[in-house]
C-alpha cells in the first residue's frame, strides 16, 4: 500500500503565475491548471450545482435583480456562480484536487495443497478523481453525428426530474456540456482482479518414469477479469492526468500453459 501527495511549490522564474495546459476534450474543454501552492494538473472546474427543475428556480438564481443563468431553462445546469458577480464565467473555476490516488494497493496471495497451486493478485486505488470527458462526445446532441451512449435515454425531462443528465437539446444554450465544470468530474477508484493462476504439478512417480528429475506443470490463467468501481466510464484505469476520452480498456487475457523443466 501506498500514498502519494504532490504539490507545485516554485515556478522558478517563469513569466506566468500558472500553468493552462493544452490537454484537452475535441478542442472545447480543458479541464487543467496548475499553480503554486496547489498539485501538478489540478482539476480546475466551475462546480457543477445540479439541474434546475423549473422555471422559478431558474428565476430565484439571480444577482442583484439580475438572471445569473438568462439562458438555461428547465432541465439545463445550475453552476454556482463562485466569484459573486452574477455571471457564469472561467471567472468561477476553482480547484478540485487532480489525478493522483490517495492511496494504492495491491493484495497477492500464494496457495499450495499437494500438486495444485493458486495465485491471485488484486490491485486497486482509492480516493481517485478522473475527468471523464467522453461524455461530452456521448451525451451532447450538440456535437458532431456520433453514436450515443444510451444512458442519454435518462436525460432530463418534465417527468423525469431524478436524473444528472441535462435535457437534450441541438443547440445546448446553456453550454451544459460545453463547460468546464465538476459534472464531468468522478470519483474512479476500482479493485480488479489482475492476474489468477490455478497449476497443477504432475506427481514426480509419474514424470520420472520418463525423464528422471523432469517435472511438468499445467496452469490455467486470467488477467483483468473483472473490475469493482462506480465510474460510468470505459475504464478507470485511465491512468496519467486522469483526462478520460474513452482510450481503450485494458483487455482481459485468457492463457493456458505448459511447464517443463529438466
Amino acid at each position: 500500500m501506498s500514498s502519494i501527495k504532490n504539490e507545485l511549490t516554485d515556478f522558478s522564474g517563469y513569466t506566468s503565475d500558472y500553468i493552462s495546459h493544452n490537454d484537452d476534450v475535441r478542442s472545447s474543454l480543458r479541464p487543467f491548471r496548475s499553480e503554486v501552492g496547489q498539485p501538478l494538473y489540478s482539476y480546475y472546474l466551475i462546480p457543477w450545482e445540479g439541474i434546475f427543475n423549473s422555471q422559478a428556480e431558474i428565476d430565484s438564481y439571480q444577482k442583484d435583480g439580475n438572471l445569473i443563468q438568462p439562458n438555461a431553462q428547465p432541465g439545463d445546469f445550475k453552476f454556482a456562480d463562485t466569484n459573486g458577480d452574477g455571471v457564469i464565467s472561467g471567472d468561477d473555476r476553482v480547484y478540485h484536487g487532480n489525478a493522483f490516488p490517495k492511496i494504492t494497493y495491491a493484495v497477492n496471495a500464494n496457495l499450495e495443497y499437494k500438486n495444485f497451486d493458486l495465485s491471485v493478485f488484486f490491485q486497486g486505488v482509492e480516493d481517485i478523481k478522473v475527468f471523464n470527458g467522453a461524455k461530452y462526445s456521448t451525451y451532447a446532441m450538440n456535437e458532431q453525428t456520433y453514436n450515443r451512449d444510451n444512458r442519454i435515454l435518462n436525460a432530463w425531462t418534465p417527468s423525469n426530474q431524478n436524473t444528472d443528465i441535462p435535457r437534450l437539446s441541438t443547440l445546448d444554450p446553456n453550454n451544459n456540456f460545453g463547460t468546464n465544470s465538476t459534472w464531468y468530474l468522478e470519483d474512479a477508484s476500482y479493485l480488479r482482479l489482475k492476474n489468477i493462476t490455478l497449476g497443477y504439478t504432475l506427481p514426480k512417480s509419474i514424470i520420472d518414469q520418463v525423464i528422471k528429475g523432469a517435472s511438468l506443470r499445467a496452469y490455467l490463467s486470467g488477467e483483468n477479469l473483472f473490475t469493482i468501481t462506480n465510474y460510468s466510464g470505459i475504464d478507470p484505469e485511465v491512468g496519467g492526468i486522469g483526462l478520460d476520452v474513452s482510450g481503450y480498456p485494458v483487455s482481459k487475457v485468457y492463457s493456458a500453459g505448459l511447464s517443463f523443466t529438466f
